[in-house]
């Protein structure tokens, strides 16, 4: 290879070179990016996984108190009073008095929860129960499950929706981790390569030096022996 073509590889590779410089610091600060994202992420699926586990626990207890007060409201004497029309055995006074006991115990039992958990509404839900119907009551407490239902299904799909991202970042991370121990390789090679050349020139340039000087030396030479000749010719 001639010093002119090892000069144009040597350019062309320098190139390369400077262009995976630029490749892997972009990777780098992609990766650096990743990392702290993923930082962030696993601190608030750790917060959220905590209030996942504390809000269940208060979404089950909301729900065991009204499917509760649903059993209360009816259980035979109570759903007879409500749903059927009173025997000619019943008096007034005996249907008001079991209306008002199932009503008071499903209603302290729902307030009893709701204060504990500060849910307002779940509380004026059980001070509703001691005014509406018992349809109305029933039909409040079954939309209360309902909602009640839907949350929690909503936190199971936040909390899947972020472990879900914490395993798409960790698995992108590696993907580019992957990346930046190719790129390292690749501007190592280049880097030994541009050594390599840049030693080949040198040598070569040493050796054009040498040339010239052993060219000039031998047209010295040359000359000075040219005199000599004539000078001795001279003399004849």
């Amino acid at each position: 290879m001639s010093k002119e073509q090892r000069e144009a590889a040597l350019a062309d590779i320098q190139s390369k070179a400077a262009q995976a410089k630029e490749d892997l610091q972009a990777t780098k600060d992609a990766l650096g990016f990743d990392q702290q994202f993923l930082l962030g992420l696993e601190k608030n699926c750790k917060t959220n996984d905590d209030d996942y586990v504390g809000r269940q626990k208060i979404r089950n207890e909301e729900l065991v108190a009204i499917s509760e007060a649903i059993t209360i409201l009816t259980e035979d004497d109570a759903r007879d009073l409500f749903s059927k029309t009173m025997s000619f055995v019943q008096t007034a006074a005996t249907t008001d008095a079991v209306r008002s006991r199932a009503l008071d115990k499903a209603m302290r039992h729902i307030v009893q929860v709701a204060r504990k958990h500060h849910n307002w509404v779940l509380a004026s839900l059980g001070v509703r129960m001691g005014l509406d119907a018992f349809e109305k009551v029933k039909e409040a407490l079954d939309k209360m499950i309902e909602e009640l239902k839907a949350q929690q299904k909503a936190e199971v799909e936040k909390k899947d929706y972020c472990n879900s991202n914490i395993i798409d970042t960790e698995d992108d991370i590696t993907v580019k981790k992957n990346e930046k121990e190719d790129l390292e390789g690749k501007k190592l090679g280049l880097e030994n390569s541009i050594e390599s050349l840049k030693a080949d020139l040198e040598t070569l340039s040493k050796e054009v030096s040498d040339m010239h000087i052993a060219l000039k030396r031998a047209g010295e030479d040359r000359e000075s022996q040219n005199k000599d000749f004539q000078m001795t010719v001279s003399d004849q």
